[in-house]
C-alpha cells in the first residue's frame, strides 16, 4: 500500500514537471513569436564615453533614435555610457560574449583583434577629412570579405557604422615644425596610435591623460600635441599653442558593432532599419566633423599660425610618409597577409570620396 502511494506521488511529480516544462516552452516560443510579429525588442548598448560626448550626440544617439523611428518604436535601447559595463578595450569582447548586444570602442584599444582596421587608422598621410575616411571605410567593410571576416566575423560581431575621426595634426607651442627633422628631440603628447611614426622621426611620444593635457602643455612637460583640431579645442589648449603643421598623422576609428548572433536573430525589417540608420549616420557624422574642423581652424588662425610649406619642404614629408607606409605594411604583412590588399582597397575608396 505504501509503495503504491509512493508510486502515485512520483507519477504526479513527473506529470507536473512535464506540464511545467511544456508551459515554459510555450511561453518562450510565444515571446519569440511576439518579437517576430511586431513585439518590442530591447537591446543593450555599451559606450566608453559620456552621453554628453560628441561621439554620442553626433553618432550613437542619432543612430538609436533613427532605428526607433524607422521601426515605429519596435526597437528600444538600454544605454550604458561611460564604461559602465567595462573599459573601452573590453567592449569588443563584452559584445562578443553577449554581456552587451551593441558596443562602440576605438580600434587602437583592440589592435590584435582588428589588425586590418588598426593598420588603416595608424597610417599617416592617407586621408584628409572625417567624411572622406568615414564614407570610404564604411563602404569598404561592406565589400571587402577579408576585412569583414578578420576584423568582425571572427570576433563574433557585425558592423553597423564606423566613424573615422578627423586626422590628427602636429601642434606645437613655440617651435615651428617645417620639415621632419624639426621634430627631432621634441616631446609630443600622443594617444598611442601614432607613437611609431613619431619615434621614427626622432621625436619623443609622451602619454598624458586627456584631463591633464592643459597643465602639461602650460608647464612645458610637452612641447606639442598630436591631436585633431576639435580635440585641441575640447581640451582647452588652443590658446597655449602657436603652430600647426597639417600632415594628417593618422586618426582614431570607432566602430559600432552588434553581436553576430543577435544580428542574425533580428527580423529582416529591423536589420534593414539598422542598416539604413547606419548609412545615414555615417554620411551625417563626417559632414558634422568637417564643419566643426573648419570652425576650429578659423578660431586657431586668429592667434596661431598654420605652417605654410614650400614645395621642397612638403616633398620631404611626402617622401617620408611613403617610406613609412611601406615599412608599416611590410611589418604587418608578416602577421596578416591581407593587409596590403585591404590597404590598397581603402586608398581607392578614399580617392572616390576625396
Amino acid at each position: 500500500m505504501k509503495s503504491k502511494r509512493v508510486l502515485t506521488m512520483l507519477m504526479m511529480m513527473v506529470f507536473a514537471t512535464v506540464i511545467f516544462a511544456g508551459c515554459s516552452s510555450n511561453s518562450s516560443d510565444d515571446e519569440k513569436e511576439k518579437e517576430a510579429n511586431g513585439g518590442e525588442i530591447t537591446l543593450k548598448v555599451a559606450t566608453y564615453f559620456a552621453n554628453t560626448a560628441p561621439a554620442h550626440t553626433n553618432g550613437v544617439e542619432p543612430w538609436m533614435n533613427r532605428v526607433e523611428e524607422l521601426t515605429d518604436g519596435k526597437v528600444k535601447f538600454d544605454l550604458y555610457p561611460g564604461e559602465q559595463l567595462g573599459k573601452m578595450g573590453d567592449i569588443l569582447g563584452l559584445t562578443k560574449s553577449g554581456v552587451t548586444d551593441i558596443g562602440i570602442f576605438e580600434v587602437s584599444s583592440v589592435t590584435d583583434d582588428m589588425p586590418l582596421t588598426n593598420v588603416l587608422g595608424a597610417t599617416p598621410g592617407i586621408y584628409e577629412t572625417s567624411s572622406q575616411g568615414t564614407l570610404g571605410y564604411n563602404e569598404l567593410v561592406q565589400e571587402n570579405e577579408d576585412l569583414m571576416k578578420i576584423d568582425y566575423t571572427d570576433n563574433g560581431v557585425h558592423p553597423l557604422y564606423t566613424w573615422v575621426c578627423p586626422p590628427t595634426e602636429i601642434f606645437t607651442r613655440e617651435k615651428e615644425i617645417r620639415v621632419p627633422a624639426d621634430l627631432k628631440g621634441i616631446k609630443i603628447r600622443t594617444a598611442g596610435l601614432e607613437n611609431n611614426v613619431y619615434e621614427s622621426l626622432g621625436a619623443t611620444p609622451v602619454s598624458i591623460p586627456y584631463p591633464e593635457m592643459y597643465e602639461s602643455v602650460e608647464r612645458g612637460v610637452v612641447e606639442g600635441v598630436n591631436n585633431m583640431g576639435i580635440g585641441v579645442q575640447t581640451a582647452g589648449i588652443t590658446e597655449l599653442l602657436g603652430y600647426v603643421n597639417e600632415q594628417h598623422m593618422g586618426g582614431a576609428i570607432l566602430p559600432l558593432v552588434i553581436n553576430e548572433k543577435v544580428w542574425a536573430s533580428l527580423p529582416e525589417d529591423v536589420q534593414d532599419a539598422m542598416s539604413q540608420a547606419s548609412q545615414e549616420v555615417a554620411e551625417q557624422i563626417g559632414d558634422t566633423y568637417n564643419a566643426l574642423t573648419e570652425e576650429f581652424n578659423k578660431e586657431f588662425a586668429t592667434a596661431g599660425t598654420f605652417v605654410e610649406l614650400s614645395e621642397e619642404e612638403q616633398a620631404e614629408w611626402t617622401t617620408l610618409m611613403e617610406e613609412y607606409q611601406e615599412e608599416w605594411l611590410k611589418k604587418n604583412e608578416s602577421k596578416e597577409p591581407a593587409v596590403r590588399d585591404v590597404f590598397n582597397a581603402y586608398l581607392e575608396k578614399l580617392e572616390k570620396y576625396q
